[in-house]
């Protein structure tokens, strides 16, 4: 089996005393930069002050249903 080939999350940090992470777990081949408006939102109306945030990425894999070929972020 080949190795998965995996980029490093993108991480918010809270901005007060830190007391809670969400990972915020996503769909095949998407990556953590399409969500991260969410936190900076969040930021914007200073809710979660005290959250950080880790927006992971997607391994690029083969998928069977698309014939094995490659499947990256859209």
């Amino acid at each position: 089996m080949a190795s998965l080939i995996m980029s490093a999350p993108l991480v918010v940090p809270a901005v007060a005393r830190h007391t809670a992470t969400v990972i915020f777990v996503h769909g095949l081949g998407d990556e953590g930069a399409g969500w991260i408006d969410l936190a900076e939102n969040w930021r914007r109306r200073s809710k979660f002050s005290e959250t950080k945030f880790i927006f992971p990425n997607a391994p690029v894999i083969p998928i069977t249903v698309v014939g094995y070929k490659q499947v990256e972020p859209i």
